[in-house]
This record gives structure tokens, sequence and C-alpha cells, in this order.
């Protein structure tokens, strides 16, 4: 009986496992180099605040098809539930809702685009549409400067929610407790235990006629037979050490800034508040903390107080009844947090010289390149 290798359990070698096990097949193990899975998309419990986090915001919406279809597989659909409160951006400056911009927006949608052209060929940078709505969206959604982004990527994504038949196509989901009750512990339930290796780093290869014969780990060797398969579900960095590709990590990625505040009360109403104009990109109010998320932002330790106590400011206008003193919290920096999405960059990755195996191949979200780096592009990277 043949067997499916899958190195790497992030979410798109999770879905992956899924994938293949709903289609019949029984023989495959995941392997993954930490002890947990689901990498950007799981949960921990922090030893400094002691509460769960999200490795990670994920703004889950009706539209993401490839997310909904996993979850009902493994019997999760019932562990997301639709925000009661409305999803919207605010100007800071104005304190007032952005409306979005719809002639500006539909006329995006139906251009005919160029892979090779960025965001800001499109829009009057110095239009309040473009500042108040589409660059925060676009930073969001891209994690890339928002007019050095592409534009074709980002066409395909907003497409995707507004010129949709799904009449749910906008609504906002989030998990009901956290990602991994959500995502990774009913994907283990599902693939089973004897599936999945965990602590397993992969270390090296040996090939023979352009095909994988051994999958060499630190601990052991796994030996790959004639009708085996190999997928490589791992992000770039990873791929950069295996493959020794001397690829300058620093150019093709963005970080990503997530800080979290513990909270001594329960707001009670779950919400997604995205701002324009302020430090906080988006603050996802959960039971137990306040999380803010700051893409395309690395924030320099000599800088971190004074952003911290401005980031917590900027809550507090919305939440007056949070304390004004600053809770305890946590900064985490994701220094590779996804690929920089530019026309250039998408082209160079496309051309990267990846080794070619006949029983191998590579799946995750900077493989999916013609929709920006979400939980939605690693799931459907496997298509």
């Amino acid at each position: 009986m043949s067997k499916t290798h899958i190195i790497g359990g992030g979410i798109a070698g999770l879905a992956a496992a899924v994938k293949l096990k709903s289609s019949g097949q029984k023989n495959i193990t995941l392997y993954e180099s930490s002890k947990y899975l689901g990498g950007r998309c799981r949960s921990y419990i922090d030893p400094h605040l002691k509460i769960t986090l999200d490795n990670g915001n994920h703004l889950i919406l009706g539209c993401n098809d490839e997310i909904f279809k996993f979850l009902k597989i493994i019997q999760a659909d019932n562990r997301l539930e639709i925000l009661t409160s409305p999803l919207k951006i605010i100007n800071h400056l104005s304190q007032k809702k952005v409306p979005i911009p719809y002639y500006q927006l539909v006329k995006f949608l139906l251009r005919s685009l160029d892979d090779t052209v960025s965001t800001a060929s499109y829009f009057n940078l110095e239009s309040e549409a473009w500042q108040d709505f589409f660059s925060p969206l676009i930073v969001s959604i891209q994690n890339t400067h928002p007019e050095l982004s592409s534009a074709k990527q980002i066409q395909n994504c907003l497409r995707k929610i507004f010129l949709n038949l799904n009449l749910n196509a906008k609504t906002p989901y989030q998990p009901v407790h956290n990602l991994s009750h959500t995502f990774i512990e009913p994907a283990l339930s599902y693939l089973g235990s004897k599936s999945v290796c965990p602590l397993h780093l992969l270390t090296g290869l040996q090939t023979k006629d352009n095909c994988i014969n051994q999958l060499i780990f630190q601990q052991k060797q796994i030996d790959i037979k004639k009708n085996d398969r190999v997928i490589f579900a791992l992000p770039i960095p990873a791929l950069n050490t295996i493959f020794n590709l001397n690829l300058d990590l620093s150019k093709l990625h963005n970080p990503i800034s997530n800080l979290h505040f513990k909270l001594d009360h329960d707001l009670k109403t779950p919400q997604i508040l995205g701002l324009s104009h302020a430090n906080a990109h988006w603050v996802f109010i959960k039971k137990d903390h306040i999380s803010v998320t700051m893409s395309h932002t690395h924030i320099k330790a000599s800088q971190k107080e004074k952003m911290i106590k401005s980031i917590w400011e900027e809550i507090r206008t919305y939440y007056p009844t949070l304390p004004h003193t600053v809770p305890e919290h946590k900064l985490i920096v994701e220094k590779y947090a996804t690929l920089n999405q530019t026309p250039e960059i998408i082209q160079h990755i496309k051309n990267l010289p990846l080794p070619q195996f006949h029983n191998a191949r590579l799946i995750g979200d900077w493989q999916y390149l013609t929709y920006p780096n979400t939980i939605e592009a690693a799931m459907r990277s496997y298509l």
C-alpha cells in the first residue's frame, strides 16, 4: 500500500492530511518539528499572562470556502460563531465609521489587471477612500505596504468577498473558544494520533533518479518506497535550510506584531474593530483579553513601551470602561510572518530554484500566490 509522508504540521499540512483521508487514503503520516501543530493557526497558554492566546489573529469570512469544507470534514463547523457585532473600520482621527467606497471598489474589481502592477497604480493615494478604507484593508490582508502590494492578488481576494453570490460572503466568524479548539484538536482527532509524529525535524534527503528515497530526521531515517509520495508543507525559511537556497529571507518576508492585553473582567461581546490613522490596525475583543494586530510592523525595543501605551489609549477611546493603567501584556513579533506580497517578490517566488522530484510536491500559503497568505490560501494550496 502506498504511503503519503507530509513534512510540516502547520495548517497547510493538516488540511492536506485531512483531504487525503477524506478521499479514502488511509496510510498517511504527518511529521512536525515542534511539539505543537497548527503553525500560525494554533493556540497556547502563555506562561506570563497565564491565559490562552492564539498564535496570530485571523479573520474568517463566509466566503472562505476551503475553511468551511475543512471544518465540515472534521466535524468542527459548530466551533465557529458569527460575530454579533458588525465588522467595521473606524477613522481614529474623526472616530467615525468609514463607509465602504462602493464606486471606487467596484471600479477596481471590474478592471483587467496585470500581474506586474502594484495597487497604487489604480488609486488616488490622496483620497479619503484610499487613506481611510483601502490602505488599512490592504495592509491587513496582504501584510505588505499597500502602495507596493500586488494589485492582482488583492483584487482576487476582494472579488471573492464583494462579488460573491453567497449572501454570507462578508459575514465575519470567530472561533467559539480559540484556534486550536476550532482547527487543530478536531483535525488531530479525525486523523488519529498514530498518523502524527511531533518533534521530527527534517535535516536532509536522499534521492535517486530524481525521486526522494529517504527522509533524514534528527532521530531517524524513513525510507520512501516506490509508490510513496512526499508533501513538503513547509514555510520558505525551512526550505531555505533544507535545500541550501541561500535566500535573503528579510527581503522576501514581512513581520507582524501582535500585542495581547490581559483583562480582569469580561467585555462580554466579542468584536473585531479596524482602525485607520492609528498604531493599532485591528483590535480583537476576546473573553479574557484584547489582541491587537499591527500588520507589516516591527516594533523596535526603544519604541516598545511608548507604542504599547499609545495603543492602549487608542483602545480605551472605544472602550472607556477599561482602566487607565496599561494592564499586563505580551508583545509578540513574528519576523517572517508572511511573504512581502509585491508583484516583484511574487514573481521571484515563482522563479525560485526549488528542486523538482517526481514523487514530491510543495504546498503552503506561499505556494498559492493568486491569493494573499492566509489560512484559506494554505488550504487551497493542496487543491
